[in-house]
């Protein structure tokens, strides 16, 4: 496994791919919102928004839990308090002002030409859930949240990263043991709910398993069973990270977009994601690659294409019917260019400080440790 110290190599590269390709996905369905042609409902456009979030849940279970393990392994305890200062520090700044400003979207005019209905939005039925960080409950709700539709994949980060560590820390003696047992209760009890669900008319359990499955934590448990296998260097590791595994993950993927595995397809893309992730950090050649600056300073603000590029679409095509503009093909490039200068903008100048921030905690933390 390729890795300088805690960094594995080529993930940067991956999230900044990743990231990119959601903006494909939100385009064609903004376009659909005002009533224009697009191929929104095509299974490769929900494809190119499903497949990324997934990598990113998975992604960030990996991760997590192995800085988890890690810490624990060198200082044998869990800094929980410092871990809820970091995720708070780095995502909450930057979701509450896209919060406020597709709440200004949704309710002027951008709103009303994608079809938001403005009279809508309540402290109740909006603004409380956005502000409790619970955008995937708002989701069943009010799905068209103009510019913040992408809100929902942070809720289910930040909700996860409340639990993750505390349970982390409760069952380190046996991790193995905790990640099959909190995967198997999560698909048993999607099961239950899947069939209470569809043997009854009652609206509660519809809306209870759409509320489940926008729940995905399966995936970043998915994840951490390969940070595990990483940090304790398993035997299944190898083959795992193997060129022909990797083969096999990528060519999995278009079989993926064609057969949706019902309640078992979340779990089902989180194993296939995992194995790409372990296949492309162990292979030089594709990692490399993905080492090039512009990748790894892309991939360092992906978090902020991720979060900016609804904003810049929906901008973008409000600006094309408010002037009745031609040659509508300009849109992809122009939200692709668009969204990359936003979010380098609002990475130097926004978010920096924040980051800044976290890292000077951070040293003093740790040089308190050393001196401990």
């Amino acid at each position: 496994m390729e890795r300088k110290g805690q960094y594995f190599l080529g993930l940067d590269g991956l999230r900044f791919l990743a990231a990119s390709l959601v903006i494909i996905h939100h385009v064609e369905q903004y376009r659909h919102w005002m009533g224009l042609e697009s191929l929104w409902g095509l299974n490769y456009i929900d494809a190119l928004g499903h497949f990324p979030v997934s990598f990113f849940f998975v992604l960030s279970g990996f991760l997590i839990t192995y800085l988890l393990l890690s810490e624990y392994s060198r200082k044998g305890s869990i800094d929980i308090k410092f871990f809820y200062l970091k995720r708070v520090i780095r995502i909450w700044p930057l979701y509450f002002l896209i919060v406020l400003i597709s709440l200004s979207f949704t309710a002027g005019g951008i709103g009303l030409a994608f079809g938001a209905v403005s009279d809508e939005i309540t402290w109740s039925k909006v603004i409380l859930p956005l502000a409790f960080i619970l955008p995937n409950v708002l989701r069943i709700s009010f799905p068209q949240l103009v510019g913040g539709n992408q809100l929902w994949s942070i809720g289910v980060e930040e909700q996860f990263y409340l639990i993750w560590p505390v349970l982390i820390l409760f069952f380190i003696r046996k991790p193995k043991l905790f990640l099959v047992g909190f995967i198997s209760v999560k698909l048993i009890l999607h099961i239950v709910i899947w069939v209470i669900s569809s043997s009854t008319s009652v609206i509660f359990f519809e809306h209870l398993l759409k509320l489940y499955t926008l729940f995905p934590v399966e995936q970043m448990a998915i994840g951490g069973i390969g940070a595990l296998w990483v940090f304790d260097g398993h035997r299944s590791l190898k083959r795992l990270s193997s060129k022909w595994s990797l083969l096999i993950g990528l060519a999995s993927i278009f079989l993926l977009v064609e057969y949706q595995f019902g309640i078992f397809k979340t779990y089902v893309e989180a194993f296939v994601f995992l194995i790409i992730i372990l296949g492309i950090t162990n292979n030089k050649a594709i990692s490399s690659i993905l080492e090039f600056r512009i990748f790894k300073y892309l991939g360092q603000i992906s978090f902020g294409i991720y979060m900016w590029h609804t904003i810049v679409i929906a901008v973008l095509l409000f600006c094309w019917m408010e002037y009745n503009l031609s040659h509508f093909w300009m849109i992809y490039p122009l939200s692709f260019i668009g969204t990359f200068l936003v979010a380098h903008l609002s990475h130097q100048y926004f978010e920096k400080p924040f980051l800044t921030l976290r890292k000077v905690y951070s040293t003093y933390r740790d040089k308190k440790f050393v001196e401990a």
